[in-house]
């Protein structure tokens, strides 16, 4: 890590190999959660690599600890902001082309402009796009 708390992509492949046990999808992993285009990652982003690809976190909580990384003082919700903010990383790491502003209006029905990160979550995990992925994911990378 360099003095500046982030890591390069080259320490990122090396610590992601570690913890993942493979070499995969390293490129698309940091490409997809360098947004700025910094050649450089934060802990916390590498941290959402490694538990969107872990074998044994269930998909709900996967993206529990996304929305947590994105939204630090939600109070328990989850803004339309920063919900298409998340949609938008799930969309860009799993190359998909899910509507957002349809799956926004879908989880926030009551038109809130928010929703608790239970329903978000719940709702993200269980779809039938981004839940093939979750799932998938979990188990490709299985010993």
């Amino acid at each position: 890590m360099d003095r500046d708390e982030k890591i390069n992509k080259q320490e990122f492949q090396r610590l992601y190999q570690y913890a993942s046990g493979s070499n995969r999808l390293t490129d698309h992993v940091f490409s997809t959660l360098d947004c700025h285009g910094s050649g450089k990652l934060s802990f916390e982003q590498f941290l959402i690599a490694i538990i969107i690809l872990s074998q044994h976190a269930i998909p709900y909580y996967k993206i529990g600890y996304i929305i947590n990384q994105n939204s630090r003082e939600n109070q328990g919700k989850v803004s339309r902001l920063c919900g298409q903010k998340i949609l938008e990383q799930l969309n860009s790491y799993y190359d998909v082309d899910v509507n957002l502003s349809d799956l926004w209006s879908q989880i926030d029905y009551c038109e809130l402009d928010y929703v608790s990160i239970s329903q978000f979550a719940q709702c993200i995990s269980y779809h039938p796009v981004y839940k093939q992925y979750l799932c998938a994911y979990t188990e490709s990378f299985g010993s």
